[in-house]
């Protein structure tokens, strides 16, 4: 079976359900490419995105 990747937007004249249907689509796609991935390569990059996002701390807050 032929499966295709959804557009990246509904076309125009979509219904309203249209842009819910094609988020929902491509986090499952996400999610199914993940669990094909090993533990130790998730776990290896949800430690770099946290240790990227720790050197925000404190960003937005002004300097005395």
């Amino acid at each position: 079976m032929d499966r295709q990747c959804p557009p990246a937007f509904p076309p125009p004249d979509a219904g309203p359900d249209a842009r819910f249907d094609v988020d929902e689509a491509v986090r499952r796609r996400r999610l199914r490419e993940q669990g094909r991935r090993s533990l130790a390569e998730n776990l290896a990059e949800g430690i770099a995105l946290s240790e990227f996002l720790s050197s925000f701390t404190g960003a937005a807050r002004p300097e005395p």
